[in-house]
Order: C-alpha cells, then structure tokens, then sequence
C-alpha cells in the first residue's frame, strides 16, 4: 500500500473505512460496502487499485488468506488480546518476589547458560545474547544432549530454562543435568506447576493461555517470555549501577 498519497479525498475517505473494517471486507459485495461506506462503487475500485490491487476480489481474497492464517484447525490465535491480558496484570508487583530472588542467584554468578529446545531454543539464544549485550557472561544451548561440563565453576552456574509446558522429557533431563552439576535453575515456563518449575530455584510462571495445533505443537504466545527477560537484564542493571 505505497499510494496513499495519491488518493484523491473520496478515494481517502473509502481507504479509512476499509482499514477500519478489514475483517468485515471479505464478506461484503462492492455495493455493500459502497453504501456502508458512503462512497461510489467506482471510488473504492480507484482506492484498491491504487494500493496495489487489480481488483475488489483480489483484495477480498487477500484479506481472507490473512485472516485464514490467524485461524486454525477451528481456532482462534488471539495475539494482541493474550498480550494486553499479560500487560494489564501489574507486572512489576506480580514478579517482584521472582525478580527479587533471581537477582540474588544472578548478581554473583560467573557463567549464566540459558537453555531451550524449540521456539524456546530461539529464545534462549536471544536472551543469551541480551545478557551478553550488557556484560554478563552468557550463552545459550538448544541441545537437548548437550553434556554439560562446569568442573570447579559449576557453583558460579546459572541455568536459565525456558520451557513453555516444563515438561518436555529433553528439557526436564538437561534441568536434571544442571541440577546434578550444582547449578542454580531460574525458569521461565507457562505455569509454576510443572517439572521444571519444581527442579528450579525461582520460576517465573507467565499463564498465558495454552494454544495448540495438533496434539503436539505448542504454539502459545512468547510475548511474555520476551518481556521477562528485558525486565530481567534491565532489573540486573539498574541494580548493578546503585552499587557502582
């Protein structure tokens, strides 16, 4: 849509109500949507061809494929309402405890190892990477086999697990692992009544709501993931520039 500037003031005042309505478009015929709109059925084909379109049913079918991938196998992906729902629950009192306590277990540690398999394998090396922007020495594995080796150091180790259920076997053994390796564990997983969460020693549990598709692929939002882990770093900071 680079045309914007072209339209003329009825082909704006169709193009304003059509991204008011996009979900309602694709049911509607051109002289539905003129009269809801109140602009010619020959104005709104001058707006959808100067944003790109040959026409009024090639942009319908755009807007149904669009929203065809919000909705699968029946459901419905509700990002931005999970998200405002995670946003609106006072987040700074609702993990002050957790934010209290991984700051003492992080503050002194020498070697912070994040992991993750999956979408939280992805994570794991972003929040890596985020610590390692701020001069912590961090890195990540999405290993699931990954024999870890901390020798002497092993009681400066942090291992921060992301895991969206706290369940998945490969997860829960390399939290085993850094466990038996005399690691502290901060995890971040979906509820605080999982595997992970009880091999940890501070579990930030984010509730989001639980989406699947299919028996096996979870995909629940990671907003809160990525939240808790900005909030995290910048909580270290703030804290490690007051006792500068």
């Amino acid at each position: 849509m680079t045309e914007i500037k072209n339209l003329t003031s009825s082909e704006a005042s169709a193009y304003n109500y059509i991204i008011s309505h996009l979900v309602d478009i694709p049911a509607l015929t051109i002289r539905e949507l003129s009269k809801r709109s109140n602009v010619s059925p020959t104005t709104i084909l001058r707006c959808i061809n100067k944003i790109g379109y040959q026409s009024f049913q090639e942009f319908k079918f755009t807007l149904s494929q669009m929203y065809a991938a919000t909705k699968i196998n029946g459901k419905n992906f509700d990002l931005i309402s999970e998200a405002k729902e995670f946003f609106n629950d006072k987040l700074v009192d609702r993990f002050k405890n957790e934010m209290a306590s991984a700051k003492k277990i992080l503050l002194p540690s020498k070697f912070i190892i994040f992991f993750g398999i999956g979408t939280s394998g992805v994570l794991a090396e972003y929040g890596a990477r985020e610590f390692s922007n701020f001069g912590f020495n961090a890195h990540f594995s999405n290993d699931p086999f990954f024999p870890f080796r901390f020798g002497s150091m092993a009681n400066s180790v942090t291992g921060i697990v992301l895991s969206v259920s706290g369940e998945t076997k490969e997860s829960v053994a390399q939290t085993q692992k850094l466990r038996e390796q005399n690691s502290k564990i901060i995890s971040i997983t979906n509820n605080s009544s999982n595997s992970i969460a009880k091999l940890s020693d501070v579990n930030f549990a984010y509730q989001a709501k639980s989406e699947m598709i299919g028996p096996d692929l979870n995909v629940t939002t990671q907003v809160p993931v990525v939240f808790i882990l900005e909030a995290l770093i910048r909580e270290l900071i703030s804290t490690s520039d007051d006792q500068s």
